[in-house]
């Protein structure tokens, strides 16, 4: 998705044309005052197009990715040199080429790669105490959720409002946690802002 680019209104180029054949000093000043105004608004817009195209396009990269995993994984081996060794020739030997990738029955698993590969869990398979620690109470409202789960944590909407950003349909929702108010933008029903940042 592309950012939309608001382009500017009647009333700023009428003042701008104004501006140019205004000899006045004072009036050139107002003009200047109110076509600033004018511009932080439009690029205040420009900025909010900005950030809901960039969430619209990481979560569509989210939903790829998440379609690839479910999909499965394909792997093509490529060798550099024409003349291949028997030993990688045999079910063993690209048993060998992808066990960086793949966990095989009997050769046990890959080490982790990533912190996000690693589970801290007690020796009889449960989780560790700061998992079970963790509970809806202190989980964040946070880009990628969708609107059922932030109203199980948050409750239904103070106010909320609706409009049309082309194919996009956006709703701009204020929400009360405890003592503190924060607004969550909605793109088809998905968290692509918090502000300012929801509370743990």
């Amino acid at each position: 998705m592309s950012p939309t680019t608001a382009s500017k209104s009647r009333l700023e180029r009428d003042l701008e044309r104004e501006l140019k054949s205004e000899t006045d000093e004072r009036r050139r000043r107002d003009l200047r005052r109110e076509l600033d105004s004018l511009r932080r608004e439009r690029e205040r817009e420009d900025a909010r197009y900005r950030e809901i195209a960039e969430a619209t396009n990481e979560l569509r990269r989210e939903r790829d990715r998440q379609r690839a995993l479910e999909m499965g994984s394909r792997f093509n081996i490529r060798f550099e040199k024409k003349d291949v060794s028997p030993d990688y020739l045999t079910p063993e030997g690209v048993m060998r080429a992808l066990e960086k990738y793949v966990d095989f029955p009997g050769l046990g698993p890959r080490p982790p790669e990533r912190p996000e590969d690693l589970r801290l869990e007690r020796p009889d398979g449960e989780p560790s105490p700061s998992e079970e620690a963790a509970s809806d109470e202190d989980v964040p409202v946070r880009k990628g959720m969708t609107r059922v789960e932030v109203e199980a944590i948050c409750g239904r909407p103070l106010r909320e409002d609706e409009s049309q950003e082309g194919v996009l349909h956006v709703r701009v929702a204020k929400y009360r946690r405890g003592q503190d108010r924060f607004e969550v933008t909605y793109v088809d029903d998905v968290v692509v802002r918090v502000e300012p940042p929801a509370p743990r």
